[in-house]
């Protein structure tokens, strides 16, 4: 059963790298916004078919409208953001630095909710990850409005799952599971769909509704869903744990993309994001599920460490 559970979230690891290399390597011509859009509204269409609709509404009813326009918010910067900046430098590059900036930038929210000062380490590991992403931006023409754009979306990630933990450990709010995740996908869909509608879109083709629905449907709702089912059996040490391959794939990734230019791109942040991540001393930068409860994920599947 835990062998299942394991496959299950690198499966869903996997999946998530690929949306990266569907926005450096997928079809010519589509807006980053499409791509973001198609990762919102397919995905979160899904997942409340996958999740029931009947369910789904009735814990729906139950969440705070405030949060969750923020969580919408801040998701919909986060996926605009992720795809602008995979344009700019290379998947394998904006994965890294986004899912190390997410949980220092979630860090330091907590810290000034709770008006605790940051420790040595997290200092440490902060100045590292800037002048990675500063490296990151010296490394071509376009690369600073990419390096910017990762910044963005790695914070405006931290923003999403710090208010979606919150949500989802709110008292007697009972179990929510996917259905907040859901939610934030799909409002955020409707953020985005103004400046979708204002943006130039390529005449479909074959290849380019492939490459939006794979995004919808395969690297976000199916991985999300892959990962709640992992949750199930796991240990949250050992999901995070696992949870690793996703960069190492997206640099890796790389290799295959950009022969020439994308490990060399790569390699000097990947170096000071490792950095990074011993002064943390954490297993990989993500989120922390331990305040959730005795080092065991929760088990009604939700998600707010995902991407």
């Amino acid at each position: 059963m835990n062998s299942r559970g394991s496959l299950a979230v690198i499966a869903a690891a996997l999946l998530w790298t690929s949306a990266g290399w569907v926005g450096d390597a997928g079809p010519a011509g589509l807006p980053p916004i499409a791509l973001a859009e198609a990762r919102l509204l397919l995905g979160g269409g899904a997942l409340f078919l996958w999740i029931g609709p009947r369910r789904a509404w009735g814990v729906v009813r139950t969440l705070p409208p405030r949060a969750l326009l923020l969580a919408s918010g801040a998701m919909a910067l986060f996926q605009w953001g992720f795809f602008v900046a995979v344009g700019a430098l290379g998947s394998g590059t904006i994965i890294l630095l986004t899912t190390a900036i997410g949980p220092v930038a979630a860090q330091a929210l907590a810290a000034v909710g709770s008006g605790t000062p940051l420790g040595r380490r997290w200092q440490v590991a902060a100045t590292l990850l800037a002048i990675a992403a500063a490296v990151a931006a010296c490394s071509g023409v376009d690369a600073l409005p990419g390096a910017l754009s990762a910044i963005a979306s790695g914070m405006a990630y931290a923003v999403y799952a710090t208010v979606a933990a919150a949500v989802d450990r709110a008292p007697n709010a009972g179990p929510r599971g996917l259905v907040t995740t859901g939610v934030a996908l799909t409002g955020a869909g409707v953020f985005l769909a103004p400046v979708a509608l204002r943006s130039t879109w390529p005449a479909p083709t074959p290849q380019s509704l492939a490459a939006l629905l794979y995004l919808g449907l395969v690297a976000t709702a199916l991985a999300y869903a892959l990962f709640a089912n992992g949750l199930r059996v796991l240990t949250a040490d050992r999901a995070l744990s696992l949870l690793a391959v996703q960069p190492v794939s997206a640099l890796l990734g790389d290799l295959l993309l950009h022969p020439g230019s994308g490990p060399k791109v790569s390699a000097l942040p990947a170096l000071l994001v490792g950095f990074a991540l011993i002064a943390r001393r954490a297993p990989w930068p993500l989120i922390s599920l331990r305040r959730r409860g005795a080092g065991t994920a929760p088990r009604d599947g939700s998600c707010t460490q995902c991407p």
